[in-house]
């Protein structure tokens, strides 16, 4: 060898680095180049991003005041523009609109219990009145509230910019053909209620197709997360400039890899047709302080932005119905420009004619004679690699949370390790008894387990319309080619390796990006990230096997050099860091027991919720905190004795804690077959009290896998203060009387009840319960306070509201971050038996 290019292996040795190093900076530079913002800057831009951070300015969750703030400056904002034109109208649901709501858990489906929720909508909807009465109109949806401890700006300010954007479009533009719906909706955090109430406005009856905009990121790149059906999609690759989107993410939301919903969910499961457009990263942000105005960029904002505009400004003027094929699709996008989807039921015939012809055509290829040695190298190289790569990943990867802080350098050593074992492997045993035809034969194998591959993901695609296995596709397509095609090994590289190193790290590398840090919700979701990185290092390895021995010795040097690198890197890499820091969520508990009048604790505890191991250190500069562990989640709880909270503006006597909440019995009747009462919860300046059971056999807390049902069958929430209210012959599902008392009947039985409020001044929710028990029936009810960073006058002094949150948050060193546990920051809880 004279030169580096002097021999098949030296070139195929350079081909290799070559498509390794595009491949990772070519992901790098889609996301740059899709976060530009163009210049001059967009006047809608411009504009957008000052609404954002009027929205933003501060933590706005259903539970606080500052939730009403956000919604007037909406509300001025869209009436303003809808005052420009005459098919511009907006209908305002506040004080308006009220219901009772049966659902699981919208957070955790794996949960099966049932809850009742009375709610009072605050959504804002705009609608621009097609001209063609006659089209489907397109609804576009997204929340404006935000989580407890977050200012919002990403989940979901900047959908709701995007909404007011699309709006102010039309107060300066020609009658679309299509009528658009907007609907800024309110409470989507904690059980995606205000697309619930959308579905009971009169409104909802002319929407049959959604575009959904939201957050389950802070920041980087929109993503099209999701698609009701392939008849959706035609828009979208016809419009939209900047496409990113993978049906890979589709399927993990069907898989419950990530364990939360948007209103997609809503508004698909009520028959509607439509898309979902989500920022997905970074987690460790979401949800908390960080998401804010600060630490948002305009290229977010106008990625999503023209996004949504592209796709909404194209429907609302085709005058024709978008396709009616129902099947899912898979879809993904190339570099960020161009996009490319088929249905499921399409590409599950292409492989039904590939698993068919490609066998008839590869019988006609034959490379000389086999024996039983000649075919044992491929499986004893890959399964001593995979074996090697399996016992490093318990050093490289020395604690399960590693990887929330960053997965490049595991993944790095993993995959380099996985190469170079089958390299050396490889090539010794070529050395040892030389095959002229080793590439050869390595090819067919490879093809073969890829063959009955495709053969598996065809029946998952076509019996569970399986969106996330088509590189299953494209592998044995290019694999087979080679095999075909393929006359010399630098053609057969050329047609199998770039192509797919590239779309497999492309795929695993998204999935990454989504999914490295929910391993801090438990331990379970941490493995999953593990088996992730795992399989990407060895998939990675997969289409150089056949050319292994070929390389030069410059490939063993630079993937010896690579797996040194990475794995130096790994063992000194932290799990957790200012950039990328474990969120513990944080509820500041107040138990009064049983919550007459003269009862009462006198005593706070701030509660800190997390990953094992990782929130005793966190609560380093806090004395006597004591911690349990859950051994199944491998998650921990840690509390200790807090400041108290101050709730109301007013005086101390105001704000001893047995004013904030009590509970007052009206009624009770007991029946032969069932029992009821009602009763009164007296509660300061709240908007949500959620209401739990516990009798003989039946606990609320649970309810999930509880083989006795809840005996609680009907709620009712009452209009007035008479005490004259009786739960009598109340008919299945929501009903509603003539005095505006509601009622739900759930003959399964209510696991648990949510009552909310749109006005702070009412004192109490008056509310019944019929249950079917000989038995007393315990009732806990414990009320929420999304607000932290405000502050009440008392007698005169002002005082932060919750100066435990303020402490924990100066404390806690910055590669941690706080998050919210439950819909407030504060739960003051009270109890009481319904004899």
């Amino acid at each position: 060898m004279t030169s580096f290019f002097t021999s098949a292996g030296s070139l195929l040795s350079a081909l290799l680095i070559l498509t390794i190093s595009i491949s990772i900076t070519l992901n790098s530079f889609s996301e740059t180049q899709s976060l530009l913002v163009p210049t001059p800057e967009p006047p809608i831009l411009t504009q957008s991003w000052k609404d954002l951070q009027q929205l933003a300015f501060k933590p706005h969750p259903y539970t606080s005041r500052a939730n009403d703030e956000a919604h007037d400056f909406l509300l001025g904002r869209i009436t303003e523009l809808c005052s420009t034109k005459p098919f511009l109208s907006l209908s305002d649901d506040l004080f308006n609109r009220s219901s009772i709501i049966a659902q699981r858990d919208t957070l955790d489906p794996t949960k099966d219990e049932f809850r009742v929720i009375s709610f009072k909508s605050g959504n804002i909807l705009a609608k621009i009145q097609g001209s063609n009465p006659s089209l489907d109109a397109i609804l576009v949806s997204a929340h404006y509230d935000s989580a407890p401890p977050s200012y919002g700006a990403t989940d979901d300010g900047i959908g709701i910019v995007t909404m007011l954007g699309i709006l102010e479009h039309f107060a300066n533009s020609s009658q679309p053909l299509r009528s658009v719906i907007l609907n800024f909706n309110d409470n989507e955090e904690f059980g995606l209620l205000g697309s619930e109430m959308f579905m009971k406005h009169p409104w909802s009856n002319e929407t049959k197709l959604f575009v959904n905009l939201d957050g389950a990121g802070a920041g980087g790149r929109a993503v099209l997360l999701r698609a009701t059906d392939s008849g959706v999609l035609g828009p979208y690759k016809s419009s939209v400039k900047r496409p990113f989107g993978n049906s890979i993410f589709q399927q993990g939301f069907r898989g419950q890899l990530v364990r939360s919903q948007t209103d997609f969910h809503t508004y698909s499961s009520n028959g509607m047709r439509g898309i979902d457009i989500d920022f997905y990263k970074p987690r460790a942000l979401y949800h908390t302080r960080r998401d804010n105005v600060e630490e948002a960029s305009k290229g977010s904002l106008w990625h999503m932005e023209s996004m949504a505009m592209d796709y909404v400004l194209s429907v609302a003027n085709l005058d024709e119905p978008l396709s009616d094929d129902p099947t899912q699709a898979v879809y993904f996008d190339l570099f960020g420009r161009y996009f490319f989807y088929i249905s499921v039921k399409s590409l599950v015939i292409i492989n039904v004619v590939l698993l068919a012809l490609i066998p008839l055509l590869l019988v006609r290829v034959n490379r000389g004679s086999l024996n039983v040695w000649t075919l044992l190298r491929l499986p004893i190289s890959f399964t001593a690699s995979t074996l090697v790569a399996f016992l490093a990943q318990n050093f490289v990867i020395h604690d399960s949370l590693l990887l929330s802080n960053g997965y490049g350098s595991p993944l790095l050593a993993l995959a380099s390790l996985s190469i170079l074992i089958n390299h050396l492997l490889l090539t010794l045993l070529d050395r040892k008894a030389f095959l002229y035809n080793q590439t050869h034969i390595i090819l067919s194998e490879i093809t073969a387990v890829l063959w009955i591959f495709l053969l598996w993901a065809t029946i998952k695609e076509n019996n569970e319309e399986n969106t996330s296995l088509y590189l299953s596709t494209l592998l044995f397509t290019l694999f087979s080619a080679a095999l075909i095609l393929g006359s010399s090994s630098v053609l057969q590289f050329l047609i199998i390796v770039p192509l797919s190193f590239s779309a497999t790290f492309s795929v695993g590398d998204l999935l990454l990006q989504a999914l490295n840090q929910t391993g801090q919700d438990s331990l379970e979701s941490g493995q999953t990230v593990i088996k992730l990185v795992l399989a990407l290092s060895v998939a990675l390895s997969l289409p150089i096997l056949p050319f292994a021995h070929k390389l030069s010795v410059s490939v063993t040097a630079f993937f010896a050099v690579t797996f040194i690198i990475g794995t130096v890197s790994s063992y000194l890499q932290v799990p957790a860091s200012s950039e990328n820091p474990i969120k513990l969520r944080f509820l500041q508990t107040l138990d009064l027991g049983r919550a007459e009048r003269q009862g009462g604790s006198e005593k706070s505890y701030a509660n800190f919720y997390g990953r094992r191991n990782h929130v005793l250190p966190a609560l380093a500069s806090f004395d006597d905190v004591s911690c349990e562990v859950d051994e199944k989640l491998d998650t921990e709880i840690c509390k200790f004795e807090a400041s108290r909270p101050w709730i109301v503006n007013g005086s101390l006597s105001e704000n001893s804690f047995n004013e904030y909440l009590s509970i007052d019995l009206i009624s009770v009747e007991r029946g032969q077959n069932a029992s009821s009462a009602i009763f009164q919860i007296n509660v300061a300046d709240n908007r949500l009290c959620a209401v739990e059971f516990n009798s003989t056999g039946y606990d609320s807390e649970k309810a999930s896998g509880s083989k006795n049902p809840s005996p609680v069958k009907v709620l009712a929430v009452y209009n007035g203060d008479s005490s004259e209210h009786t739960i009598a012959d109340i008919p299945s599902g929501y009903s509603k009387d003539g005095e505006g008392n509601q009622y739900y009947r759930l003959d399964q039985g209510i696991d648990l009840v949510h009552v909310y409020k749109v006005d702070w001044k009412e004192p109490a929710y008056r509310i019944g319960l019929e249950w079917e028990s000989e038995e007393k029936l315990g009732v806990t009810v414990k009320c929420y306070w999304g607000e932290f960073d405000a502050e009440v006058a008392v007698d005169g002094e002002n005082k932060r509201r919750l100066p435990a949150y303020d402490e924990a948050v100066k404390l806690i060193p910055e590669s941690s971050l706080l998050t919210n546990k439950k819909p407030g920051l504060l739960e003051v809880s009270g109890h009481v038996e319904l004899p």
